[in-house]
């Protein structure tokens, strides 16, 4: 009973100090390919019916963030990452919203995708990045902050769907995720429609920057 009782004070704890923390700081996870359907994909698809993407696809919550929308992560720009194909490049600090899941809850909870080894185990480990794990160790440290980049600003909702321009800093970021879904040798005509419209606006930048997350 004793130890019952340590476990419910121990995650009461834990979910008041999730709660504590600022919106624009997120409270972070990690999840594999373990219990993923994989539903005609390597990786399995997310709630957004997409093939999730390793170290750029998230879960998030539904009822706080829309699919489809970019995470910008300042803290993670330029982190090494082994991809699928064992070619170490440098994170771009963007991800994207593609999945949901019952634990999941809170406009400042995410889970990142890391595809399929042990979750430690990879680049976004504790083990690997010690200096910004993506895992809930520390609770609202300033390396985690992050803002959301939707892909039409609030002006182009009121429009025709088939009218709508696509944000331009969602383009750019899109064009800088590409070597990740191409790596794991995924289909993701969706994301090559947005750049394809995008055109040279959407080549990556080296002034440019993000902001980020938990």
């Amino acid at each position: 009973m004793k130890s019952i009782l340590t476990i419910l004070v121990a995650i009461l704890a834990g979910e008041s100090a999730f709660a504590l923390c600022p919106g624009n700081i997120a409270t972070t996870t990690l999840y594999n390919m373990d219990g993923l359907s994989r539903q005609g994909c390597k990786t399995g698809r997310g709630k957004a019916g997409t093939c999730i993407i390793p170290f750029i696809s998230i879960a998030a919550d539904e009822d706080h963030n829309r699919m489809g929308t970019i995470i910008s992560m300042p803290g993670m720009h330029g982190k090494k990452v082994k991809l699928p194909n064992g070619k170490i490049v440098s994170h771009p600090g963007y991800f994207l919203i593609e999945d949901t899941g019952g634990a999941v809850q809170g406009r400042n909870k995410f889970d990142f995708f890391v595809g399929n080894p042990p979750v430690n185990a990879t680049s976004f480990g504790n083990v690997e990045n010690q200096d910004v794990p993506l895992v809930d160790k520390t609770v609202c440290i300033d390396a985690k902050k992050f803002v959301k980049i939707p892909k039409y600003k609030p002006s182009e909702m009121k429009k025709r769907e088939e009218d709508r321009m696509i944000n331009p800093e969602y383009k750019r970021a899109v064009r800088k995720m590409e070597v990740f879904w191409k790596a794991a040798k995924l289909k993701r005509p969706d994301l090559e429609e947005v750049i394809q419209s995008a055109g040279p606006e959407a080549a990556p930048s080296s002034t440019r920057s993000g902001s980020g997350v938990q």
